[in-house]
Order: C-alpha cells, then structure tokens, then sequence
C-alpha cells in the first residue's frame, strides 16, 4: 500500500511540473480571453480555455504581440465554441449569467474576428527572425521561428471554425 502511495503521488508531482509553462511562456487563461468570464475560470464545466493556450516570447516585441494575439484568438474561438456546444446541448440554460454573458462576449468579439486574424497573417508574412533577431539576440530565432508557425497554425485553425461558429451564434441568439 505504502508503495502505492509514494508512486500517485510521484505521478501528482511530475505531472504538475509538466503542466507549468516553461521559461519565456505566458499562459493564456479565461481572464485574458474576457474579464467578463472571470468567474467562470477554473470551472471544469464551463472554462474551456483551461490554461491550455500558451505562446512564448521571443525578447522582441512585435513579435511576441502576434504571437499572444494569435493564442488568444485560438482560446477564444475554443471558448465560445464550448459554450456554444453547451447551449445546443441543453447543457445550460440560455438565462442563466454564463450563457448571457458568454453569447454577450461572442457577439462583440466574433464578428471582428476575421479581420483580426487577417491582420495577424499580415504580420507574421512580415516577420523574419534572421534579421530581426541579431547579436545575443540571435539566439532567440528558433523561438521565434516556433512562435511563428504555433501561431499561424492557430491563426489557420481560428479561420477555418469562424463560419460555423457565427452561423451557431446567429441560430441561439435567435432563441434569447
């Protein structure tokens, strides 16, 4: 027995340092993605940013603008879409101060969505790390060069679930 205790909570310890963000990433929590949601974080029902969205900076800061931008447009798109799968599966009530408030931010938020992630790829298309990123700082290009391709692949999954998820929003604002 004593043996199985010491191992679970061997487990408990290794997965808490994995879940820490390594030197130089900034979590992105539900606070970030919207003050309005803040009682909501940490909830397992209803927090579907989950600390789960993460960037790193690079010491430069336009990049480490986009790179944040991007993360937080992917958490917000993760947010509203699980919110959205809740109310369409009666899961919560359209009244109740979650959904209000969560329908509320995606209705402000969605519909400059597009643009926004537009003017992202813009960016990024502009960034190069080789010659930004020069003396000591040229040993911050690979994570650069990471933050780059995390937050286009963000930015592409982003605009790919927008139309859905507006076209969702429409369909439950309808029923408020």
């Amino acid at each position: 027995m004593k043996k199985y205790l010491i191992f679970a909570l061997a487990i408990g310890l290794v997965s808490n340092v994995l879940a820490k963000p390594k030197k130089g990433e900034v979590v992105i929590n539900l606070t970030k993605v919207s003050s309005s949601l803040s009682a909501f974080e940490n909830d397992a029902d209803k927090d579907f940013v989950k600390n789960d969205f993460v960037y790193t900076e690079s010491g430069v800061a336009k990049y480490d603008d986009v790179f944040m931008e991007s993360a937080k447009i992917s958490a917000t798109i993760a947010q509203i879409a699980g919110t959205i799968g809740l109310i369409k599966e009666e899961k919560v009530v359209l009244n109740s101060d979650f959904a209000i408030k969560s329908i509320a931010f995606a209705v402000l938020d969605l519909p400059k969505m597009e643009e926004m992630i537009k003017t992202l790829q813009d960016k990024i298309k502009s960034l190069n790390p080789k010659a930004d990123f020069t003396g000591a700082k040229a040993r911050n290009i690979p994570k650069a060069a990471s933050g780059i391709k995390v937050a286009g692949e963000q930015l592409t999954d982003a605009i790919n679930k927008l139309p859905k998820l507006i076209e969702d929003l429409e369909d439950i604002t309808k029923k408020m």
